[in-house]
């Protein structure tokens, strides 16, 4: 059940959203009439968003709004009866998540509402949940991506984020469980493919081979290729080394992509108009040449090196897949690493 705040000083427009957004049953709506009967309210009660008109007596919802914003994160849309841009640019500007117009349709309008609150509210869940994830709080990081999962059972973010925590409390079955469910919400998430294959890959290798073999280097824009490439090499039981993936929760950035590279047997470059750009690709290309690393520079696009990486490449072979299906291409590459590596 969705929590939230409503703050209006017109008592027929609070009862029409109250029936609304009650109706299916997911939503309760606490009623303010001022913005000074919201503040006490929300000294004694808690809420998982806040929704106020902008025209209120004494303080409007923008000082309302700053108010919150004080000491508090917490979800926040303007909804009024009349739209200014110049106040809309206001509201945004001081943390409103949203500006929306009461008119028009009003079944339209009180939809719209309805699922930018379900959104909000989700996300905002689903957010604090990471953030423990990264802290290395799993289990309570669970515990708020469970509560996303409720507001919005639709959304396979929770799930894959829930995987992860799983996996790092040591539970495989439930982090696999979580990876086919958000599959079943949309088969075609890169992203749950490429958690569900390092996951595969290092529950079906043994304890002394569970050192990652491969590290991946790539430049952000080429972040989607990245994740593919490395989906289909652990599927061969190659277990890869990739960021932000494989950075441990409270380490230095630095520090572990040296050490990634230290303990891997070959680097992969991609290879694209952004990567010729990349500072952090030139830094990994000259680690890996210091530790004598087999390189194998992946062409994803048809360009030539930029100088700079090109001094570090003149004695490896290149590898073209931007000629043809990338996607068939890339699965070809991670066949041919394994054989490498056998």
């Amino acid at each position: 059940m969705i929590s939230i705040l409503y703050v209006d000083d017109e008592p027929v427009v609070c009862d029409v959203v109250k029936i609304f957004l009650e109706r299916g049953g997911n939503i309760f709506v606490n009623i303010a009439y001022s913005a000074e009967d919201a503040l006490v309210k929300l000294k004694h009660s808690s809420f998982d968003l806040i929704v106020s008109d902008y025209q209120l007596p004494k303080i409007n919802g923008i000082e309302f709004l700053k108010i919150v914003r004080l000491n508090s994160s917490i979800p926040f849309i303007i909804f009024t009866g009349k739209g200014c841009e110049e106040v809309a640019v206001e509201a945004i500007n001081n943390g409103a998540n949203y500006y929306l117009i009461k008119g028009g349709d009003p079944n339209v309008a009180f939809k719209d509402l309805e699922n930018k609150i379900k959104t909000l509210v989700q996300k905002s869940l689903d957010s604090s949940g990471n953030e423990l994830l990264i802290k290395g709080d799993f289990k309570t990081a669970i515990d708020f991506f469970n509560a996303a999962l409720e507001k919005n059972p639709n959304d396979p973010n929770p799930l894959i984020h829930k995987a992860m925590a799983f996996y790092k409390i040591g539970k495989f079955d439930d982090a696999i469980e979580c990876c086919n469910k958000a599959l079943l919400i949309n088969p075609n998430l890169n992203e749950t493919w490429f958690l569900k294959g390092f996951l595969l890959a290092n529950h079906n290798q043994k304890d002394g081979e569970k050192f990652h073999k491969i590290f991946i280097s790539y430049c952000n824009e080429n972040k989607e290729i990245a994740y593919t490439l490395c989906s289909y090499l652990e599927e061969q039981n190659l277990k890869c080394w990739i960021a932000p993936r494989d950075i441990e929760p409270m380490t230095i950035w630095p520090e572990e992509i040296i050490q990634a590279i230290q303990k891997c047997k070959i680097v992969i470059i991609l290879l694209s108009t952004s990567a010729n750009q990349s500072d952090n690709v030139l830094r990994e290309l000259i680690l890996a040449s210091e530790q004598k690393k087999e390189i194998v520079p992946v062409r994803i696009e048809n360009i030539v090196a930029s100088d700079r990486l090109r001094f570090f490449l003149q004695i490896w072979q290149y590898i073209d897949v931007f000629d043809g299906d990338l996607l068939e291409n890339l699965k070809n590459l991670s066949i041919k690493m394994k054989t490498r590596l056998q």
